[in-house]
């Protein structure tokens, strides 16, 4: 896993330059999409830095993943590096069609508006198909990470926020989707610190279900399997209060 630095760390309260973190993030299997955003928004280090609006907004501004999720299981982490406020900030998915155009001329939730995305806002809750659903989601804000963990084998979509389970998981109905986030809010940011895919193969659904002893008996495991359970940590949410991020 990703090593924090001072500034990122979840209960460091000091007001520190967003661009001073020194975290040593793994390499990514994808980034923000240059090509595919709307115009208010500007991306930094290597695509993975966001800063919406970095002027005035005058709306929701949109950005998707380069990589598009077409089977297998995907976990993404994005760290919020700014205060957040406004109409809202969204962290979720979109399938291929979705249409961006337009979005940056209205105040909108604009993850879940529809059946063709689905959204986390800041203020805790999850939207899809125009609808929220507030029961046991978490708020987050800034210096939160907040965890997309899509299944497309099943269809299913968990968000976690500082590695913490948040909402209870989405049926989507699309067969592709990419990464996304949007925001209303002027000069607002988040970065993408971590990415990980997974072949939808049984012992990755083995840990995904919960299907292993209790980890006071993992004396019992073999090494190789002590190995896949760490290297596949990011599986083991779903059924975890919580994962250290140190």
């Amino acid at each position: 896993m990703q090593e924090e630095c001072g500034i990122c760390g979840f209960n460091n309260d000091k007001n520190d330059s967003i661009f001073s973190c020194k975290c040593k993030n793994m390499k990514s299997e994808w980034v923000w999409d240059s090509q595919c955003t709307t115009p208010e928004l500007c991306l930094f280090k290597d695509d993975k830095t966001i800063i919406f609006h970095p002027k005035s907004s005058n709306g929701t501004s949109v950005v998707r993943g380069t990589e598009l999720f077409t089977s297998g299981i995907h976990y993404w982490e994005i760290r919020v590096i700014t205060p957040l406020y406004g109409t809202d900030v969204m962290i979720g998915v979109g399938e291929k069609d979705l249409c961006l155009e337009g979005s940056e001329c209205k105040y909108s939730s604009f993850l879940g508006a529809d059946g063709h995305s689905c959204g986390h806002s800041y203020t805790g809750g999850i939207q899809y198909k125009g609808s929220f659903d507030y029961k046991h989601v978490k708020e987050f804000s800034n210096r939160s990470v907040v965890g997309c963990l899509l299944d497309m084998f099943h269809r299913k979509l968990y968000f976690f926020v500082n590695r913490e389970l948040s909402g209870r998981p989405i049926t989507l109905k699309g067969n592709a989707y990419y990464p996304m986030v949007c925001s209303t809010a002027a000069r607002t940011g988040v970065q993408l610190i971590y990415t990980r895919s997974f072949e939808a193969k049984l012992q990755h659904f083995i840990i995904m279900e919960n299907k292993l002893p209790r980890e006071d008996e993992h004396h019992r495991y073999s090494s190789l399997i002590k190995v896949l359970l760490e290297d596949c940590w990011p599986l083991r949410l779903p059924n975890r209060r919580r994962i250290s991020v140190d």
